[in-house]
């Protein structure tokens, strides 16, 4: 008999159509809803301000990416696909369908390894005068977010005031209308955690912002065109750290001595996550790119306030350029003597896929990440220590580090008119003025570029409205210092602001 007839009539596996449910991994997370971080680190906003949107939250696998790689996986099978179904639906024998659900359950324990479970304990050091009717007791949160996301902890109060008006002006007419303003307070954290290490460390970019409305005054512009304004104070501070949460090493941060009703405050923050899975007989193993492709927390810079201070408005350099997963596909590929590498490594914004079978790519890719992760996870701790207050907080490598302490209150400080015909009215121009402390610093190997600024208010003024003509302002006497300095490990220096000295103490 030929050999190609005979080929034929051997009969073919039985093939039938099944739906397989697709992996957590292609699935697209939800966005995590609560108080915005307050990057700038002002909280009075004095004019409504937009709704701010959350970015979309994508899969860290597409579907149809994973439609690509089991066509390749399986190309020289009988599976037949239909690409875009969610379940995903194929036909296939039994052999080739047990082989997928394998792939795919493998692909599900990938995914859960890239969970990451967080502790986060802030308390509050009460004397006994304090603890009295005190609501300050010990704030814990348990939560678990995966690997690149970001924890939206705590509760964010706000406060709605008065804060000017908007004048509507025309013919022989106008009118002016309160200007909706509000102020920000509340204990909240926000962290964004990241798997390093092959799962065996996190490491934790954090911002905590304690805030208390401490009282509000009220201002009469003594015009007959205008109400009287709400002038909110708001005691805070605000910390920006980043550090590394290993089994048993919590990451710290230290408050002592800040002004009334925050006080004294401990963070501690443990995390877990578990160990890389490598799927050595089929499928792929997937690694956790999330923190080398991470910029940071995009922190704007902080200003003292009034419009004669403002600083130059921009994000905080850090020097730090991420590596992206597809440049690192690149590198592996183009270092590879596997002439298939390079159909076959693939890069989503988080993650590396690489075959199972390709052991020398899934070992050349640990130690690319482990040298890439050694340098960013370098971490020194910074101490301020100003008038009363001290604060430690931890820093890694390209991080953002911040401390800013202090209160802020719009003042009354000008008018701009609207003008129609026979008729006027008088626009009232608030701004805000900070008085306290700021520290910005970036760790470059272990070096920590720093500088600070320290703004405070002598003298308050009221010129009355028949002097200013529009109507009464409020006329502020300011001070403001600053300097810069390069920090190394082990080092300690000192800076006088105003009155008190300003020590910064870098281990």
């Amino acid at each position: 008999m030929n050999l190609a007839i005979a080929l034929l009539l051997v009969p073919s596996p039985p093939q039938e159509w099944s739906a397989h449910t697709l992996p957590s991994v292609c699935e697209r997370p939800a966005i995590a809803h609560g108080a915005q971080m307050l990057r700038s680190g002002t909280h009075i906003a004095l004019k409504p301000e937009p709704q701010a949107t959350s970015p979309s939250a994508d899969a860290l696998i597409a579907p149809s990416l994973l439609t690509q790689l089991i066509t390749g996986e399986f190309g020289r099978s009988n599976l037949t696909l239909i690409p875009g179904s969610n379940p995903l639906l194929i036909n296939a024998d039994a052999e080739t369908t047990a082989l997928l659900r394998t792939v795919l359950s493998d692909l599900d324990r990938a995914a859960e390894a890239l969970n990451i479970q967080v502790e986060a304990v802030l308390s509050a050091d009460l004397s006994e005068t304090q603890r009295e009717g005190a609501d300050r007791g010990e704030r814990r949160w348990v939560q678990s977010c995966r690997s690149g996301d970001t924890l939206n902890l705590g509760t964010r109060i706000e406060l709605p005031f008065v804060g000017g008006f908007s004048p509507e002006v025309a013919t022989e007419a106008a009118t002016a209308d309160p200007l909706a303003s509000s102020a920000l307070t509340g204990e909240t954290l926000h962290l964004t955690c990241h798997r390093v290490l092959n799962g065996a460390a996190v490491h934790i970019e954090g911002l905590l912002d304690i805030a208390y409305h401490t009282g509000t005054q009220t201002f009469d512009p003594d015009t007959p065109d205008l109400g009287m304004v709400q002038q909110p104070q708001i005691e805070f501070i605000q910390v920006a750290f980043s550090g590394v949460a290993r089994p048993g090493a919590p990451v710290i941060v230290q408050v002592k001595g800040a002004s009334s009703p925050i006080g004294d405050r401990t963070l501690s923050i443990s995390a877990a996550a578990a160990p890389d899975l490598d799927a050595r007989t089929s499928g792929w193993n997937l690694r956790d790119l999330a923190f080398i492709s991470s910029q940071g927390h995009g922190l704007e810079t902080a200003q003292p306030g009034l419009w004669s201070e403002r600083l130059p408005d921009h994000q905080h350099n850090t020097g730090l350029t991420p590596v992206t997963p597809g440049s690192l596909s690149g590198l592996l590929t183009k270092s590879s003597s596997l002439g298939t590498e390079q159909r076959r490594v693939q890069a989503t914004a988080r993650l590396l896929l690489i075959p199972a079978s390709n052991t020398e790519g899934v070992n050349r890719a640990d130690k690319l990440i482990g040298a890439l992760e050694s340098e960013l996870l370098r971490s020194h701790a910074l101490t301020l220590t100003h008038d009363g207050l001290s604060v430690t907080a931890t820093t890694t490598q390209g991080r953002a580090l911040r401390i800013i302490h202090g209160s802020e209150r719009p003042y009354l400080v000008g008018y701009m008119s609207e003008i129609a015909t026979n008729s006027w009215a008088p626009t009232p121009r608030s701004e805000v003025a900070f008085q306290g402390i700021c520290i910005n610093g970036s760790l470059r190997g272990d070096e920590l570029h720093t500088d600070w600024w320290s703004a405070e208010t002598r003298e308050t003024q009221i010129v009355e409205e028949d002097f200013a003509h529009s109507g009464a302002i409020q006329q502020l006497t300011r001070a403001f210092t600053s300097g810069s300095a390069h920090i190394k490990g082990g080092e300690e220096i000192s800076s006088m602001l105003f009155s008190s000295p300003m020590r910064l103490s870098f281990e």
